[in-house]
C-alpha cells in the first residue's frame, strides 16, 4: 500500500515538470524562414513546436511559409518583423497562426508591419491579438475570443492592402489605430470587410477601399476609456454597408460621416445610431429595425447636422415598415434624399430638432402612418410629402419651391403651425384636411385640388401675399376669420376654380373672382364685391358650369359693397350666341344688392361679336 501511493505520487510529480518544461521560450537566431531550424533557438524540435512560447527578436524578419502547430504565445519584439510568404501550393489557404486553447501569451505583432504574400489567418482562441500594420493584396482573418486591438495603419493603397478583413463573432475589437480623420483613412482594404464581433473606437476610424461590403455584426461604440472618437468612410463604390447591431448606444461616437461614395446601400438593421455630433449618410439607406424604429441622433448642443441621402430611404423590402426618428440638439437635419416610396413606404418620419432647421432636398418622403417636423423647415428642391397625417410645428420656407402634401387625415392632425413662406407653390392633394396656426408671408399660388383647407386664427385673411388660391371641384376652404366669417381678397390677389369657399369673401379693389377652370362653378358663402374688383366670366355655350362659368352664393352679397360704383364684370365669349341665349352666372340662394360698373338693369354691352343685356332678378 505504501509503494502504490509513492508511485502516484512520484506520477503527479513527474507531470507537474513536464507542464513547466513546455512553457519553453523558442526565439529567433536570425531572419529566415519559418520552416528552417536556422532560424531559431531553443525550440524543442528545431522550429516552434506544441505549446512553445515564440519570441521574434529585434532586427530578425521571419518568413512565416507553413502553418504554425499550436503555440504558447508570439511576440514580435520592436525592430522585429514578421512576413508571410507566398503560397505557390493551394494559394486560396494561404497560412494559419495557431494557439493552443489554454495559452498564456497572446498573438503581439503590434510592434511591427506585416507583409502579405498569400492570405492569413490568426486562430488565437481566448487569447488576444494585437495587430500592428499590415500591407499586401491579401486577405486577413482574426479569431479570438478576447480582444482584437489594431494599432496600426491596415493597407496603404489600391495596390498594396489586403482585399478582404474578417473577425470572429466572439470578443471585441478594438481600433485603436493612430491618425484617422474624415480627411485621412486608417483603415484601407480594397474588398470585403466584415467585423463580426463588437466594435471600440480607441481611435477615430476611417474604412476607404473599393468595392466589396463593409460589414459591421456586432455593436458600435468609443472606448468607454476614452473621449469621442469617429467612424469615417470614403471611396466606396457599388457596395454595401451594413449595421446590424446598434452603433454609439453605449457610447456615442463623435460624428459618423463619408465621403466620395456612389451607388452605395447602407443597410441599417438596427434600432440606434447614436453621435456627439455629426451624423452624414449620403447614399440609399434601407431601414430593417428589428424594433421597427430607427432612431439617428446628435447629443451635442453644437450645431452638427444630421444627413441623409442622395436617393431613397426605404424600408427593405419585405420588412413591416419601419419609424425613422432623427433627434438632434443643436444641428440641423438634411435630407438631400427621396424617403420612402410606393412600394417601400417607412411608417413614419420624426424629426426632433432643438434649434437646427430641417432641410428637405428630395422629391418626395412617403409614410404610412405620419410625419413630424419640430423646427423650421427650408425646402431645397420641389418635394411632394406623401402619409395620412403630416405636422410643421414650426415655419415653412418654400425658398422658391413647390411644397405638395399629400394627405388623408381628417382629424385636424395636419397642420402648419408656424409662418408658410418663399415664393413657391402649396398644393394640397388628397382627401385629407391641412390647419393653419399663422399669417403666412407665402408669396406663391396656393394650390387646393383635393380635402379642406382650415385657418385656427381670428384674422381676416392668412394668405395676404398669395396671388392666386385655386379650388378644384369637390374641394372645401374654410380659412376665414374665425370669429367674424371674413376673408378678405386684397390687390392682386384672385380666386378661382370648382370649389367651395366657406366664408364671407371681402373682395376689394383690384382683387379678382373667377369662377371655374375653363370654366365651372365657384361656390362662395357670401361674397362683397368693392368697386375696382372684377368677376370674371367665361362663356363657350349656353349649358352652365360645363360650357360657361357661374357664381354660386350660398348667403347672398352685394357688387357694389363700397357704393361706389361696384365690381366690374369681365366676360369672354368663346362662342357666337343665338338671340335668345340666357346665361346665368350668378346664382343667390339669398339676398344679393349691388350693381356692376357701368352695367344697371337692363344694360346692353358687347363681349366679342355679340350684344348683350344683363339682368339682376
Amino acid at each position: 500500500m505504501f509503494i502504490k501511493k509513492f508511485i502516484l505520487s512520484f506520477g503527479l510529480l513527474l507531470i507537474s515538470q513536464l507542464c513547466l518544461a513546455g512553457a519553453v521560450t523558442c526565439s529567433s537566431n536570425a531572419s529566415g524562414d519559418w520552416d528552417n531550424p536556422a532560424t531559431w533557438t531553443n525550440c524543442d524540435n528545431g522550429i516552434p513546436t506544441v505549446n512553445n512560447d515564440v519570441t521574434i527578436k529585434d532586427t530578425h524578419v521571419v518568413n512565416l511559409n507553413i502553418d504554425t502547430v499550436e503555440l504558447q504565445g508570439l511576440i514580435v519584439e520592436t525592430g522585429g518583423g514578421l512576413n508571410v510568404a507566398e503560397r505557390l501550393v493551394n494559394p486560396e489557404l494561404g497560412y494559419t497562426i495557431n494557439l493552443n486553447q489554454s495559452a498564456p501569451k497572446k498573438v503581439d505583432v503590434s510592434n511591427t508591419q506585416i507583409n502579405l504574400s498569400a492570405h492569413l489567418t490568426i486562430n488565437a482562441k481566448a487569447q488576444d491579438i494585437w495587430l500592428g500594420g499590415v500591407l499586401g493584396p491579401f486577405d486577413i482573418q482574426l479569431n479570438s475570443d478576447g480582444e482584437t486591438r489594431l494599432m496600426g495603419k491596415i493597407g496603404e493603397n489600391a495596390t498594396n492592402s489586403p482585399t478582404g478583413f474578417v473577425t470572429d463573432a466572439t470578443g471585441t475589437t478594438v481600433f485603436d489605430i493612430p491618425d484617422g480623420s474624415l480627411n485621412v483613412p486608417n483603415f484601407l482594404v480594397y474588398g470585403s470587410r466584415i467585423l463580426n464581433d463588437d466594435i471600440l473606437l480607441a481611435q477615430s476610424l476611417h474604412i476607404k477601399g473599393f468595392t466589396g461590403p463593409v460589414i459591421f455584426n456586432g455593436t458600435v461604440n468609443t472606448d468607454p476609456t476614452v473621449a469621442v472618437k469617429g467612424l469615417y468612410f470614403s471611396g466606396i463604390s457599388n457596395a454595401t454597408l451594413q449595421f446590424n447591431q446598434n452603433v454609439g448606444e453605449v457610447k456615442n461616437l463623435s460624428s459618423i460621416e463619408m465621403a466620395n461614395v456612389s451607388n452605395l446601400v447602407i443597410e441599417l438593421n438596427m434600432a440606434k445610431m447614436l453621435a456627439f455630433s455629426r451624423i452624414s449618410l449620403p447614399a440609399d439607406v434601407l431601414l430593417n429595425s428589428p424594433t421597427e424604429t430607427v432612431l439617428l441622433e446628435n447629443t451635442s448642443a453644437a450645431a452638427r447636422p444630421i444627413g441623409l441621402g442622395r436617393t431613397y430611404l426605404r424600408t427593405a423590402a419585405g420588412a413591416n415598415p419601419n419609424q425613422l426618428l432623427i433627434n438632434t440638439v443643436g444641428g440641423d437635419v438634411r435630407l438631400n434624399t427621396s424617403i420612402g416610396d410606393n412600394n417601400q413606404p417607412i411608417s413614419s418620419l420624426i424629426i426632433n430638432s432643438t434649434t437646427g432647421k430641417i432641410d428637405l432636398g428630395g422629391a418626395s418622403v412617403t409614410t404610412t402612418v405620419e410625419q413630424n417636423y419640430s423646427n423650421n423647415v427650408l425646402l431645397k428642391n420641389d418635394i411632394v410629402l406623401n402619409s395620412p397625417e403630416i405636422t410643421f410645428q414650426n415655419n415653412v420656407d418654400t425658398a422658391g419651391f413647390d411644397l405638395t402634401l399629400n394627405t388623408t387625415d381628417t382629424s385636424g392632425a395636419t397642420q402648419i403651425q408656424g409662418v408658410l413662406s418663399g415664393a413657391g407653390d402649396l398644393i394640397k392633394n388628397g382627401t385629407g384636411d391641412l390647419d393653419f396656426g399663422s399669417i403666412n408671408t407665402l408669396s406663391g399660388h396656393v394650390v387646393l385640388n383635393e380635402g379642406q383647407l382650415f385657418s385656427l386664427l381670428a384674422v381676416d385673411s392668412i394668405f395676404p401675399n398669395v396671388p392666386q388660391l385655386s379650388l378644384a371641384a369637390g374641394t372645401t376652404t374654410l380659412i376665414a376669420n374665425t370669429s367674424s366669417g371674413d376673408y378678405v381678397l386684397g390687390n392682386n390677389q384672385s380666386i378661382i376654380g370648382n370649389g367651395i369657399f366657406a366664408g364671407n369673401l371681402m373682395v376689394q379693389s383690384g382683387a379678382l373672382v373667377a369662377p371655374g377652370l375653363s370654366p365651372g362653378t365657384l361656390t362662395v358663402s357670401e361674397i362683397n364685391m368693392a368697386t375696382g374688383s372684377v368677376l370674371s366670366i367665361e362663356i363657350n355655350g349656353t349649358t352652365n358650369n360645363l360650357e360657361y362659368d357661374r357664381l354660386v352664393l350660398d348667403q347672398g352679397g352685394s357688387l357694389d359693397s363700397d357704393s361706389l360704383g361696384g365690381a366690374a364684370l369681365d366676360l369672354t365669349m368663346g362662342f357666337n350666341a343665338n338671340i335668345g341665349d340666357v346665361f346665368k352666372i350668378i346664382r343667390s340662394r339669398s339676398t344679393r344688392s349691388g350693381t356692376f360698373s357701368g352695367l344697371s338693369e337692363g344694360s346692353e354691352f358687347i363681349a366679342g361679336d355679340d350684344v348683350l343685356s344683363i339682368s339682376y332678378d
